[in-house]
């Protein structure tokens, strides 16, 4: 079980970095897109950066899933809670609800209509 936790929490922790790389990519884009028109290349771009987002925020929700299987399938063998689980999903849930709120705000920057 610890080895599937520190798996879990290398993809995680890669999840995190990739959305970091990907932000920082989304920022600089947004900066144009924001003031450009509708349609235009600039905004294009914004889209694309905000679409790439995406991929490590999926990635996160899979491990924080693959996460919650462990714990089910402990809960259903009758185990007790694991600690090391426990915060392993703590952390991934804390990371999901941080990268939503970044992205929600990264969105709002731009505008669809």
């Amino acid at each position: 079980l610890d080895a599937d936790i520190a798996g879990l929490a290398a993809r995680r922790d890669k999840a995190a970095q990739d959305f970091a790389a990907a932000d920082r990519i989304a920022a600089a884009r947004l900066t144009a897109g924001a003031r450009a028109a509708i349609g235009s290349d600039a905004w294009l771009d914004a889209q694309t950066a905000l679409a790439g987002l995406d991929t490590p925020r999926a990635d996160l929700v899979a491990v924080i899933s693959e996460l919650e299987d462990l714990a089910i399938a402990r809960a259903t063998a009758g185990e007790p809670p694991y600690p090391a689980l426990e915060t392993a999903k703590a952390d991934a849930d804390a990371l999901l609800s941080r990268i939503t709120t970044d992205m929600d705000a990264r969105k709002a920057r731009l505008p669809f209509q």
